[in-house]
C-alpha cells in the first residue's frame, strides 16, 4: 500500500517536472520572439500584453517533439524548436 502511494507520488512528480521544463522552454521561445519583433522596428510600441498577443497570433501548435508552430493572423507561420 505504501509502495503504491510512493509510485503514484513519484509519477506525479515526474509529470510536474516535465511540465516545468516545457513551460520554461515556452518562456524562452516567447522571449526570443519578442526580441526578434523589437529588432524589426524600434518604433513599434512593444509592451507585451494579452491584447498584443491576441491581435498578432492566430494560433500556436505545440508538438510532442519540442516544436512550436506560431501562425500569425496574416497567414505567416514560424516554427521554433525547443
Amino acid at each position: 500500500m505504501l509502495v503504491e502511494r510512493y509510485h503514484a507520488a513519484q509519477d506525479r512528480l515526474d509529470e510536474l517536472q516535465k511540465l516545468r521544463i516545457t513551460r520554461s522552454f515556452q518562456v524562452d521561445v516567447l522571449e526570443c520572439f519578442m526580441f526578434e519583433i523589437k529588432a524589426i522596428d524600434t518604433t513599434l510600441p512593444l509592451e507585451f500584453t494579452d491584447r498584443f498577443w491576441n491581435n498578432l497570433i492566430d494560433r500556436v501548435t505545440v508538438y510532442h517533439d519540442g516544436r512550436m508552430a506560431f501562425r500569425f493572423k496574416n497567414g505567416t507561420e514560424v516554427t521554433e524548436t525547443l
